[in-house]
C-alpha cells in the first residue's frame, strides 16, 4: 500500500522536527533565545503550513524554517513582520508555488533592524494560500524571552 501524500509530508516533519528539537540543526546558536513556531495556513495544517524557529539576537532575530503547500492552486505564502512594541520594524515573505505534498520549501532569513535601539521584540507570522494574500489563516504572535 502506498503512503498518501500527507503521510508523507508528516513523516519529513516529524523527521525535521526532531533535529531542530534534539538541537541538532543549530548548535552554534545555542547561546541566544530560541522560540519555535508552528502556523497552520487557512485550511488546516494537511494543506498549508510552515514550522521553524527565531533566534533572538541584541536588536534583530534570524528565522530558520520550512513550508508547506498540498496541492492549493496557487501556491502559499507566508509572512513575518517584526514589531518593537506597537511599531511595525521589518518584515519577509517566503512563497511557494504550488510545492506539492513531498516538497518543503526550506528558508533562512533575517529580521529586524539593527540601528533601532531595544530591538524587536515581537514577530508576526501569517500562513496564505496565496500569494495575493486574499486567504490568510488568523496570525500568530511570538514574544522575545527575556
Amino acid at each position: 500500500m502506498r503512503p498518501t501524500k500527507i503521510a508523507r509530508v508528516m513523516t519529513a516533519l516529524f523527521a525535521m522536527t526532531m533535529t531542530f528539537t534534539l538541537g541538532l540543526a543549530a548548535p552554534a546558536s545555542a547561546a541566544y533565545p530560541q522560540t519555535s513556531f508552528y502556523n497552520c495556513g487557512p485550511m488546516g495544517c494537511d494543506y498549508s503550513g510552515t514550522e521553524g524557529r527565531f533566534t533572538w539576537y541584541n536588536r534583530t532575530a534570524s528565522i530558520y524554517g520550512w513550508m508547506w503547500n498540498c496541492d492549493i492552486p496557487g501556491g502559499a505564502a507566508v509572512a513575518f513582520e517584526a514589531f518593537a512594541g506597537s511599531t511595525k520594524v521589518d518584515s519577509k515573505q517566503v512563497y511557494g508555488d504550488e510545492i506539492g505534498c513531498q516538497g518543503l520549501i526550506e528558508y533562512n532569513l533575517g529580521i529586524g533592524d539593527t540601528n533601532r535601539p531595544g530591538g524587536i521584540n515581537r514577530i508576526k507570522v501569517t500562513v496564505c494560500t496565496d500569494e495575493g494574500w486574499t486567504w490568510c489563516a488568523p496570525p500568530r504572535n511570538y514574544s522575545r524571552p527575556f
